[in-house]
């Protein structure tokens, strides 16, 4: 129930008042009603930890005055951040950031390539609101020793609204979690390791709608960083260094990252590494850290 449930201003509610549930868009933008499928929450411990509504207003100025005269909108948009803990059971999270599960060379969004994403989201009060035709431009997974393996979602939908009638979506939530102890990378005894993806997409607005019509994604990017304990055995220090004071660093073929040990696991191979920057702490009676940033020429996941 909600707290200060007798205030006068109102009930407080919090997160244990609300659900939020996706859909996979048959079409960009076309939300719940024309769905492929109601795949109800992305991982355990979902979030929503940016919900933010831009009417990106801009203010006109008459002359003979410091006061603002009108404002008009440059464009509509609704900006969002999803984390959750991920899981083998539920991998639909991956169509919404990856074309064809790679870079890929598709100018276009659409199904097929990277999915659309709509949310429903059931507030304390009783209300319902859809969040349509969002599209994950950045993702970031992030694994560290002692920790579960997170997931964060970042991107925009193209509109936000209250359904005519609402409707009872599935809330189902996956169970198969993946913890550190679930990770394996390929070199060195490692602490942390990252994987970020940019897909650095323009939005194209129209004449006669302030909402955007289109996304076209731009470059593809992977990069990431990783932490290993310093070892004489594997150091990833010297990988970084130059074959001579005039060449590029050493080109690494590829990094493959291991996420889970059954039937559900994620094999992601970065491509044409070369690793960017090394770093290394060394205190008194502290264990030595050796941080490398990678950049990839291409990602993919089996």
């Amino acid at each position: 129930m909600p707290i200060n449930s007798a205030s006068p201003y109102g009930e407080v509610y919090t997160g244990a008042n609300f659900q939020i549930s996706h859909y996979i868009e048959s079409s960009y933008g076309a939300g719940t009603s024309l769905a492929l499928a109601n795949i109800g929450n992305l991982g355990v411990a979902e979030k929503v930890t940016t919900f933010q509504i831009d009417n990106q207003f801009e203010p006109l100025y008459n002359l003979g005055t410091r006061e603002i005269a009108q404002y008009y909108s440059k464009g509509w948009r609704v900006n969002v951040t999803v984390e959750f803990v991920m899981c083998g059971d539920q991998k639909q999270w991956l169509n919404y950031v990856m074309a064809g599960n790679s870079g890929g060379t598709s100018t276009t969004w659409g199904v097929g390539n990277i999915n659309s994403d709509a949310i429903v989201i059931n507030t304390g009060e009783g209300t319902q609101y859809i969040v349509s035709g969002i599209v994950y431009t950045d993702a970031s997974i992030s694994i560290t020793e002692g920790d579960v393996v997170k997931v964060t979602l970042s991107g925009a939908g193209q509109k936000f609204y209250k359904p005519a009638a609402a409707f009872t979506p599935s809330f189902t939530i996956p169970t198969d979690l993946y913890t550190y102890k679930d990770v394996t990378v390929e070199s060195g005894i490692v602490k942390s390791f990252t994987i970020d993806i940019k897909n650095n997409p323009e939005q194209y607005y129209t004449l006669g709608a302030l909402d955007y019509q289109a996304y076209l994604p731009l470059k593809f990017e992977a990069s990431g960083k990783w932490e290993v304990y310093h070892n004489s055995a594997a150091s990833l220090l010297p990988s970084t260094l130059p074959a001579t004071v005039t060449s590029p660093a050493n080109i690494q073929t590829n990094i493959s990252c291991v996420i889970g040990t059954d039937s559900n696991k994620y094999t992601f191979t970065a491509s044409n590494v070369v690793y960017n920057q090394s770093e290394m702490n060394v205190e008194p009676v502290q264990t030595v850290i050796d941080t490398i940033t990678y950049i990839a020429g291409d990602l993919t996941v089996s």
